[in-house]
This record gives structure tokens, C-alpha cells and sequence, in this order.
């Protein structure tokens, strides 16, 4: 990190170091590490073979009302009943989505595609090689 940014670090701060660097931002030191880790990841992460994702929506309301206090003639019915929740999970939508990798191009025709190229290519350096060895 320190060829990287060439600043200090807190701890050279903390313990009053004569270092040479400067102050970093954590901004800077941030972008500085996020721009390292991201780049290695995508060499090394592939995407994930499965993803699951879903949506959630939370509503609340009181229960019980105090309208429903008039039809309960117990107190301690009504105080059983303010102390019950009622959880109600439901799905908006059952759709999915499938996502597959698939070779946009062959290795047969990537080869048949090459040809054509190949030979421009050789036909090139054939000249220049003629004109190297004289």
C-alpha cells in the first residue's frame, strides 16, 4: 500500500512517527484499496451459478382495533388479544428467470473466421520478413 499511495498510515499518526508521506483521506485510501481488491476479484470471481432474490414489503396496522375492544367482555381476553401478532407472508410473484452462459461462437467457426485473417497476416510478415533477410 505504501508504493501505492505513498501516505501515512493512522498508526504512523497515533505513534507521532517521522515518516516521510502524507495525511491519506479515507476517501483516497478507499478507492485506493477498493480499485486493488476489485481488479483481482474479477480475475479470480466468477458469477455465481445460482442467484435467489427477493423482494419484501412491509405494512403494518394495529391490531386489535379499539373498535374490537367493545365486542370483548373479558380484560384479560383483551389484553391476551393486544398482546397476539399476526404475521402474513405472502409472495406478489412467483416468476423466475433463467440465465444461461452459451458460446456465441464455435470453436469451428472461430477457426473458419480466423482463416481469412491468417492468411492476411502471414502474407504480411512474409513480406516483411523478405525484406528483413534482404
Amino acid at each position: 500500500m505504501g508504493n501505492a499511495c505513498k501516505c501515512l498510515g493512522m498508526n504512523g499518526i497515533l505513534k507521532r512517527q517521522k515518516n516521510v508521506g502524507k495525511i491519506v483521506k479515507v476517501e483516497k485510501l478507499f478507492r485506493i484499496f477498493w480499485s486493488l481488491i476489485f481488479a483481482k476479484c474479477k480475475t479470480i470471481c466468477l458469477p455465481p451459478c445460482r442467484n435467489w432474490r427477493f423482494d419484501k414489503t412491509i405494512s403494518y396496522a394495529n391490531f386489535p382495533s379499539e373498535i374490537a375492544k367493545h365486542f370483548v367482555k373479558d380484560k384479560t381476553k383483551w389484553e391476551n388479544l393486544q398482546n397476539t401478532i399476526i404475521l402474513d407472508v405472502f409472495y406478489t410473484t412467483l416468476d423466475y428467470t433463467v440465465i444461461q452462459q452459451m458460446l456465441t461462437i464455435t470453436p469451428s467457426s472461430f477457426i473458419a473466421q480466423l482463416g481469412g485473417q491468417w492468411l492476411r497476416l502471414t502474407s504480411k510478415l512474409g513480406g516483411i520478413i523478405k525484406i528483413w533477410l534482404g
